[in-house]
């Protein structure tokens, strides 16, 4: 932690090639975004990620490798968060243009009057799940009574198993909760935890320190919890308001870097072994485990990356409000903390519905 890493190195915009010449499919042709026509406000920008290398890098390496960016006049150092809270602080101080966020974080910060707004899905789905080793004892929610379970203290992870153990009229006072830190893997493999929450990487990691190849799970989504975006891309109002078609252009580069991370084995094969060089702590099969079990998430059903279902959203609003993630009186509406109209497909109403 601690350490930045620039993956954008090229001082030179190449000249900007058609999409049918760079193999997008047919309908990223259609509906484009009028803002993306524009020239760049602003030709370097800044990404904090939230976490170590992953393969939830993978489409921002592409879209370097590639020359994504460069083709859209951009040039984009992408950075390691010194902490995992420290990328939203300086989106709101201005220290960086874009970071890896998550929804309840942009509600939360919403209400207390800090300007962010996301502008794109990274993780489309809710990816957050309570695993446990195939051979525990754990086969229906009621079988977690008097388990040791790995969750931190943050508010949404405490909501997710309450809404958990509530499908089999279960509380929190039925189980017994141990903050593992960074270590829920390890506390898992040894049995000194039980099960532990954790997201869709989760049996990738596991295997890649010995463990098992695959983990039973309990997905939150499938058990009270509503569907919402895990990792978003955010930036805050003053950038958006004067950098529109540079963030528009940002995002296409990142979609078609996307499109090679998962739609071209050998890339995905090639990004793997980078990213195993930025992070030796997760192997190139563990990486491209990563990449087979994030790809749903990626996309949405009509091949679109990174729009934002808003209609989700309200769902998920009100949820959170319910639960205690955001404060009950909140007045924040959905609008004010997310957006398409940046993505490179223009969806005028401002929804994409299912």
């Amino acid at each position: 932690m601690g350490i930045s890493r620039t993956i954008l190195s090229s001082s030179m915009a190449l000249a900007i090639v058609s999409a049918v010449a760079a193999g997008l499919p047919s309908a990223a042709l259609a509906e484009v975004n009028p803002l993306c026509a524009k020239p760049p406000e602003v030709k370097r920008m800044s990404m904090m990620m939230d976490w170590l290398p992953y393969f939830s890098w993978a489409p921002f390496l592409a879209a370097e490798a590639e020359g994504f960016f460069a083709d859209e006049g951009i040039e984009v150092n992408v950075i390691e968060p010194p902490s995992v809270a420290d990328p939203i602080k300086l989106l709101v101080t201005n220290k960086v243009d874009f970071a890896i966020s998550y929804v309840p974080a942009m509600f939360s910060a919403r209400d207390k009057g800090i300007p962010v707004k996301a502008v794109a899905a990274l993780q489309r789905n809710l990816s957050a799940a309570m695993f446990w080793l195939p051979d525990t004892p754990i086969t229906k929610v009621a079988d977690l009574k008097g388990k040791t379970i790995g969750l931190t203290a943050k508010l949404d992870e405490r909501a997710y198993l309450k809404a958990l153990l509530a499908t089999a009229s279960l509380t929190l006072n039925d189980v017994t909760i141990v903050d593992p830190g960074f270590g829920s893997t390890r506390l898992l493999l040894d049995k000194k935890i039980d099960a532990t929450h954790g997201v869709v990487t989760n049996p990738a990691s596991m295997a890649g320190v010995g463990g098992p190849k695959t983990l039973s799970s309990f997905k939150y989504r499938d058990h009270g919890v509503p569907n919402y975006p895990w990792l978003l891309v955010a930036s805050n109002d003053q950038f958006l308001s004067k950098n529109g078609a540079a963030t528009c252009r940002f995002l296409r580069a990142a979609s078609r870097g996307a499109d090679v991370a998962l739609g071209r084995r050998t890339k995905t094969q090639t990004l793997a072994e980078t990213l195993n060089k930025m992070n030796p702590a997760y192997s190139v099969d563990t990486l491209l485990h990563h990449a087979r079990l994030m790809e749903p998430d990626f996309f949405d059903d009509k091949g679109q990356f990174g729009t934002l279902n808003l209609a989700e959203w309200e769902v998920a609003r009100k949820w959170m409000i319910e639960n205690g993630i955001i404060a009950k009186d909140s007045k924040v509406k959905v609008d004010e903390v997310a957006t398409n109209a940046y993505m490179p497909r223009e969806y005028p109403s401002g929804l994409l519905k299912k």
